[in-house]
């Protein structure tokens, strides 16, 4: 019985395994961790039996898993060796010989095949040095499969227009509301620059179409965009992909329009600062002392969804707050600094800064708020105001010019 006990006993151990010792041999390999800056290799390397355990785990681990740092990672793919396309893939237009920088994009391409110049996603972060260099950008990797990009509300198209040729030059946009106040626009800045005849008549460019007016001088467009946030997002749409497909360069947007103040007299011109929406939170050069004409400040204006009770007024078909409510409320938005209100500049600031566009708004104010609901202006006066916008503009667009074309001579 002793004897056979011992057999079981015996039968149940096992023999205790060599302790080895790991070591690392030499290879003649092209890129490796110690290439890449992750690891260096060692010769031979002692480890007592609980190193080896936890590296290996021979006992608790079935399913052995291999993970790598992210360091690791990042540093291997930072190798030369990890950009060449291997041999065995096969010669493909969409196999890159070397790797392209994921900061460009390339979208669509142009009639001879070619891609289109790589434009940088964020113009913003990466401007180049010189001051007239600056793409407009579009974020929207499907319009390469586009073969007639069709602009319907502007009644222009890609195949159908040669957008190059007719807007390529364009250094200024200039948009508003009114159709009529856009084309005002146009022949007071043909006047003011002296570029054409101001008494001619400027084609509507939109003709095709009744939904918006353009009209076009030199390097300056303008643009009606009809009312409210719906409608000018639209028109900014067609706009960015028009610019974008004429293969414009370095152009300021500039919207101009009427607003009502808060605490401003009648007639104040206001340049926007920021733009905030009902609850006052944002959302989405000046020549005015070189003219002297009339009072300009800059503050924020309010973007509001409605004409009416949006923008807490007592005088439209329904009204669920009372005068006291209303005067409240405008009281505390000037508190937080808005000077006016207006019903376009939320999107129109998010889509010009989205598209690498330099942006500004500016409205005059035809009434103060917290006098009244109504316009009692005359209609001579009225008009007076809404050219404010246009003069301070035009003198931005003339100085702007004189000093590119100074620069030039210069150069």
């Amino acid at each position: 019985m002793e004897v056979s006990r011992r057999r079981m006993i015996h039968k149940h151990l096992q023999p205790t395994r060599p302790l080895r010792r790991c070591s690392y041999v030499d290879c003649d390999l092209q890129i490796t961790a110690a290439a890449c800056g992750q690891a260096q290799f060692v010769q031979e390397t002692k480890v007592d039996l609980e190193q080896l355990y936890s590296n290996v785990s021979l006992h608790e681990q079935k399913k052995a898993r291999i993970s790598y740092s992210r360091e690791f990672l990042m540093g291997l793919a930072s190798c030369p060796e990890a950009k060449i396309k291997p041999p065995f893939l096969p010669e493909n237009p969409i196999v890159l010989s070397q790797a392209r920088d994921p900061g460009q994009l390339r979208l669509g391409t142009d009639r001879e095949g070619d891609y289109y110049k790589s434009r940088q996603m964020d113009p913003l972060k990466n401007k180049q040095n010189s001051p007239f260099s600056t793409p407009v950008c579009v974020h929207n990797p499907h319009l390469e499969s586009l073969k007639d990009d069709i602009l319907y509300h502007f009644s222009l198209g890609t195949e159908t227009h040669d957008l190059p040729a007719m807007f390529g030059d364009v250094k200024f946009v200039c948009v508003g509301g009114s159709p009529w106040r856009m084309k005002a626009f146009t022949e007071y800045i043909a006047a003011e620059l002296a570029m054409e005849d101001p008494k001619s008549e400027y084609p509507n460019i939109c003709a095709g179409t009744d939904r918006y007016a353009m009209y076009k001088v030199g390097p300056v467009l303008s643009v009606s965009h009809g009312m409210g946030i719906p409608s000018i997002a639209i028109m900014l749409h067609e706009l960015i992909k028009l610019l974008y497909h004429a293969h414009c360069k370095d152009v300021t947007i500039i919207r101009i329009g009427t607003s009502g103040g808060i605490g401003l007299e009648p007639g104040t011109v206001v340049v926007t600062r920021q733009s905030v929406d009902a609850t006052f939170e944002p959302k989405f050069e000046q020549c005015s002392k070189e003219l002297g004409r009339f009072e300009t400040v800059i503050g924020n204006t309010m973007c509001t969804l409605d004409f009416y009770e949006g923008q807490a007024r007592l005088d439209g078909a329904f009204c669920s707050y009372s005068e006291k409510d209303k005067r409240d409320y405008l009281i505390k938005a000037n508190e937080a600094g808005v000077c006016n209100i207006e019903m376009e500049s939320s999107v129109f600031s998010a889509m010009c800064k989205l598209s690498g566009l330099r942006a500004a708004v500016v409205c005059v104010t035809l009434l103060d708020r917290l006098k009244g609901d109504q316009m009692i202006s005359s209609h001579e006066v009225l008009n007076d105001f809404q050219k404010r916008p246009q003069i301070l503009v035009g003198c931005f667009i003339k100085k702007k010019l004189m000093t590119k074309a100074q620069t030039s001579g210069v150069q």
